[in-house]
């Protein structure tokens, strides 16, 4: 009888540890675990990481109406869950923590089904390029993106939580960069953790990066090179919102983002960044690899608003119309030379709405055959000012100028910033063909590609006022 209670004993012990094992995802629970309905509320928290702000998260957390609050996590315990159901002075029906233990956890049934369940999902702190790696393309994402879309519950994140909850994010393999890493070398090998391929779509964060540890960690300057390099790869205008540690910014379904803190008890401030606009072209100046960055633009690259942040988040600044709603200040940001600089114009400066090339004039242009292995055909009747490729590092390895409203008058052709035009000797060339059809004002370009290394390039056009611009991904393939 012993000898079968111990082999009972042992071939359960074998089971549960070979459970455990196998276990993608560990759970914690705190509350009913039965499912509610509520009249939950969309809402978008970006938290800058260092302590929680409690008025923050009260705010995230009152959307949910009573109901489930999730966190998912991929490093650390279950630290939120008592301060979330009891801390707080909120009712909620649950608080769970999900935590990531491999990429396997992210077609979980249960993972999936607690995600669906949930009326706000919270994302822990930790690494961002672990987030990525389990997340993207995954039926997480989908379950997240569908509790946002469809659900319309409410989301938030601090630290690398909140780092991937924009359309464009740093998500770093080998360590963070710092500033002066960046300014002296924008092409600096830890710059490429730099993604646009969102996995995550919350409104208003389309083309915006969010920034944590902000003011704390100096990252003002990576921020201008990242900017720098996003700009290369997107049709439209990247922003930034940046927070501060222990500051937070709450979304609201309208585009008014309040910001949360403990100002003027700390330096709790949030951050809106956006490329200025004036008639001089956009982009760096000098933007190549091994040299400092200078993006001046007359010592007006970005356009900044510095908003602090209260306990009653009495401060807020509009997403929809990218202008504040009072309580902060403008600012230019520039570097010369790897060196940054900071003005303050007093009045609001010019901040780059979407793009001057407008979806209509989208429609009319075509570029043909995609992929190309020989001539690259462009048919616009939008007034440019200048076309541009660069490769999958981000480099402009060729330019065509054209005189600003001369359609078919040659300027300049310059090689920028890279070496594959300086191996090719310019063999490539933009061809702007005098054909301009009188009935519809379409004129023809040619690109000759032949020369061109394989490989997926981003093709820019940007309009005769060097303010808006298109980016079109070219795939250069060769017949042998």
């Amino acid at each position: 009888m012993k000898y079968t209670f111990a082999l009972w004993l042992l071939g359960c012990l074998l089971f549960l540890g070979s459970n455990i094992h196998g276990q993608s995802y560990t759970s914690f629970f705190t509350g009913d675990t039965s499912d509610v309905v509520t009249n939950h509320q969309a809402g978008y928290l970006l938290a800058g990481g260092g302590p929680d702000s409690d008025a923050a998260m009260s705010w995230l957390i009152e959307k949910a109406d009573g109901g489930d609050i999730l966190i998912l996590r991929a490093s650390g315990s279950d630290g939120y869950n008592e301060y979330l159901y009891s801390e707080l002075g909120i009712t909620v029906n649950s608080v769970e923590t999900i935590l990531f233990e491999s990429a396997q956890a992210s077609t979980d049934p249960y993972v999936l089904r607690r995600i669906e369940e949930a009326e706000v999902i919270f994302i822990a702190g930790g690494d961002q390029s672990v987030y990525r790696d389990y997340w993207r393309d995954s039926p997480v994402a989908d379950a997240i993106n569908a509790l946002i879309v469809d659900k319309g519950g409410a989301v938030g994140g601090t630290s690398a939580g909140m780092a991937i909850l924009g359309g464009v994010y740093y998500a770093p393999e080998n360590g963070s960069l710092d500033s002066e890493e960046a300014l002296s070398d924008p092409f600096h090998p830890d710059v490429e953790g730099l993604s646009n391929q969102p996995f995550l779509e919350l409104p208003f964060l389309e083309y915006t990066l969010s920034d944590t540890h902000f003011e704390d960690r100096n990252r003002q300057g990576r921020l201008l090179v990242m900017l720098a390099r996003a700009g290369v790869w997107s049709d439209q205008p990247v922003r930034t919102i940046a927070c501060n540690d222990a500051t937070a910014v709450g979304i609201s379904p309208d585009g008014v983002a309040r910001v949360f803190g403990e100002y003027p008890d700390f330096p709790d401030f949030a951050w809106f960044v956006s490329n200025a606009c004036t008639e001089s072209e956009f982009g760096p100046e000098i933007m190549e690899a091994g040299e400092p960055i200078t993006w001046n633009n007359n010592g007006q690259a970005l356009s900044v608003y510095r908003l602090q942040g209260d306990v009653e988040g009495s401060y807020s600044f509009d997403l929809s119309e990218w202008s504040p709603n009072g309580g902060g200040f403008w600012q230019y940001w520039s570097a010369d030379a790897g060196n940054l600089q900071f003005t303050h114009p007093g009045d609001s400066p010019n901040s780059c709405s979407p793009s001057s090339i407008t979806a209509a004039d989208l429609d009319a242009v075509r570029i043909y055959p995609n992929p190309v292995s020989e001539l690259l055909y462009l048919e616009t009747s939008t007034p440019l000012g200048s076309i541009s490729l660069f490769d999958a590092m981000g480099r402009e390895v060729l330019r065509e100028e054209f005189f600003s409203g001369a359609s078919g008058s040659f300027l300049n052709r310059t090689s920028a910033g890279g070496n594959i035009s300086d191996t090719l000797e310019n063999q490539a060339r933009f061809n702007w063909l005098d054909n301009q059809d009188p009935t519809t004002g379409t004129s023809t370009c040619t690109l000759d590609v032949y020369d061109i290394p394989s490989g997926l390039y981003t093709l820019r056009l940007q309009d005769s006022h060097g303010l808006g611009y298109l980016s079109y991904k070219i795939n250069i393939t060769r017949k042998f």
